[in-house]
C-alpha cells in the first residue's frame, strides 16, 4: 500500500457516536470522535510510508528533521503520557524515553519497537485512550490538569485533550510534508 496509500474518505472511523450518547457525556464522545479523526489522517499519511522510509531524516537549511517513525512514536508518546496523567491507562512498560517532549531527536536506535511493533502500539494506545476519554465526566473534563508544568499550555484535563487533537494534526501535516519530500503524491 506504500506510494499508493487508501483515499482519506475511504477510511472507516471505528468510534462512532451512537445510541449510547445519551448514556454518556456527549462533550468528552465529541472530543474522542474529533481526535479519532485526526488519528485517521496521520495514519493515512503514514500509509503511503514503505518501513524503509519511515526512519529516514531529510536535512533543511543543515538542520535534520525528525523522521516519520519518531513523529508516529511522539504522537502515541504524547497522547499516552497526556492520559495517563489525568489518571488514564499507561504507556507500555518497555516504551523508550526517546518519544518525549524536549527530547533529543536521534536517528534509530537499537532499543526502539520495529516498525510493526510501533504501528501496533501506536493504534493499542490511541485505543486505549479513546475508550478512557469517552468515560469521562464534565467534572473530570473541568477539573485541572495534574501536571502543572503544562499549565502555560493548557490548564484543564479538556484543554489537555484539546492539545492532543491539536498536537496529532500538526505532526499529520509533518508526515504528509515527508511524503511529499519522498516524491511520493497523497492528493
Amino acid at each position: 500500500m506504500a506510494g499508493n496509500g487508501p483515499h482519506y474518505a475511504q477510511i472507516k472511523p471505528s468510534h462512532i457516536i451512537s445510541d449510547y450518547l445519551c448514556l454518556m457525556n456527549p462533550e468528552a464522545q465529541v472530543i474522542s470522535a474529533i481526535l479519532h479523526n485526526a488519528r485517521r489522517l496521520s495514519k493515512w499519511y503514514l500509509s503511503f510510508l514503505p518501513d524503509e522510509k519511515m526512519y529516514h531524516r531529510f536535512e533543511v537549511n543543515g538542520q535534520k528533521l525528525n523522521s516519520p517513525y519518531w513523529i508516529m512514536a511522539h504522537m502515541a508518546q504524547t497522547e499516552g503520557s497526556i492520559i495517563m496523567e489525568m489518571g488514564g491507562p499507561s504507556l507500555p512498560s518497555n516504551w523508550p524515553k526517546d518519544f518525549r517532549l524536549g527530547s533529543q531527536v536521534t536517528d534509530r536506535q537499537q532499543d526502539w519497537p520495529s516498525v510493526d511493533e510501533l504501528k501496533m502500539h501506536f493504534s493499542s494506545i490511541h485505543k486505549a485512550a479513546g475508550g478512557y476519554i469517552k468515560g469521562l465526566s464534565t467534572e473530570h473534563l473541568d477539573q485541572d490538569y495534574p501536571n502543572v508544568a503544562f499549565h502555560v499550555v493548557f490548564k484543564t484535563n479538556r484543554e489537555a485533550l484539546y492539545h492532543i487533537i491539536r498536537h496529532e494534526s500538526y505532526h499529520a501535516g509533518h508526515v504528509g510534508l515527508n511524503c511529499k519530500m519522498h516524491g511520493i503524491k497523497t492528493i
